[in-house]
């Protein structure tokens, strides 16, 4: 068991791979990506957040403090502002070590308070899994090619995860019926809904 325990942490992390040049442009690039993405969250929730008055459904550190504090004009856009200048900090190497860790806090708090009015979108865990992976890579890891290898092998790991975890509540939840073109119209039904009635029209595609 501890052998192919071993042997799973190797392949997850390559820790026998021989370390190139390439694979730290890569991670650079992929670094970037997460950035980008975090400071483009981080902007558009500021933008949206004083629309929200009350909590109506607490997420993640909502349901342990009073998060309405962020429910002005003001806190949101310090907040980004914040982000912005850690996130773009980290990425060209001027950072102490908890740095992307205090990101991850800040934009967990802006993610509260955006969606706190019962929607709950999928499309950002990739970001905020990616920024706990790069927060404890550089938390526990000071040489460039073990942080690289160190996230992707979280990012990996936790992405493949979650898909499980997916996969197994669908079969508790409907049976090996679960792939029932039914449950496409339920879906695409309801986003129509959501576009309809941001802007006004909602028509299908040939897709």
């Amino acid at each position: 068991m501890a052998k192919i325990f071993n042997t799973f942490i190797t392949q997850l992390f390559q820790a026998d791979k021989e370390k190139t040049p390439g694979e730290l442009w890569y991670f650079k690039i992929v670094e970037l990506f997460i950035v980008i993405y975090t400071i483009k969250y981080a902007c558009q929730w500021a933008g949206y957040i004083p629309r929200n008055t009350d909590v109506v459904l607490p997420l993640g550190i909502a349901h342990y403090i009073d998060i309405s504090f962020m429910f002005g004009e003001i806190i949101p856009v310090i907040n980004a502002v914040f982000i912005t200048v850690l996130s773009l900090l980290c990425f060209f190497n001027i950072q102490f070590r908890w740095q992307y860790f205090v990101v991850l806090i800040l934009l967990h708090f802006q993610f509260a308070a955006r969606y706190s009015q019962g929607e709950i979108p999928h499309s950002m865990n990739m970001v905020g899994m990616s920024l706990l992976a790069l927060a404890l890579a550089n938390i526990l890891f000071k040489k460039n090619w073990q942080i690289s290898r160190f996230t992707f092998g979280s990012i990996y790991f936790f992405v493949g995860l979650s898909y499980f975890s997916a996969g197994i509540s669908k079969l508790i939840g409907t049976g090996l019926n679960w792939f029932d073109g039914r449950h496409l119209w339920l879906w695409i039904g309801e986003k129509g809904t959501d576009i309809l009635s941001r802007t006004g029209t909602f028509e299908l595609n040939f897709l």
